[in-house]
């Protein structure tokens, strides 16, 4: 029994883990997100206390320990990633119906292109991060 509940601490782990990735295609990540990390915390919580009592009962406890510690390491790299790679914090530069700031770049084929070019039009701007 208490390997088990190690197991649905790492389970509890997981999910939040599977629950961020799947948000971020749909573009709905947290800036901060507190919700993930607080059931990622219960779940090693639930993992420490499924090794403790099998530590106590004497058997098990090795199993349950490895639990604990992939959680509890799932965790701690999922900390680190937020850390080191947050979200941008702040407000947006432009706005929507903002006077299109000037600016000059190269186009696929290396022709510069000038947003002076566009006045009068309406305009989307979509950049993409990447180096292709």
């Amino acid at each position: 029994m208490p390997a088990t509940i190690a197991a649905v601490g790492l389970l509890l782990v997981l999910g939040a883990w599977v629950q961020y990735l799947a948000s971020i295609p749909e573009e709905r990540v947290a800036v901060r997100p507190r919700g993930t990390v607080t059931v990622q915390s219960l779940g090693v919580l639930l993992s420490a206390c499924g090794t403790w009592l099998a530590w106590r009962g004497g058997t098990g406890w090795i199993g349950a320990a490895v639990l604990l510690a992939v959680g509890s390491g799932l965790m701690a790299f999922f900390i680190y990633l937020i850390r080191t790679a947050p979200l941008p914090d702040g407000d947006l530069q432009v706005a929507v119906g903002d006077q299109l700031p000037s600016f000059a770049a190269s186009d696929v084929d290396g022709r510069t292109f000038r947003s002076e070019e566009l006045e009068g039009q309406r305009v989307l701007l979509k950049f993409f991060r990447g180096s292709w």
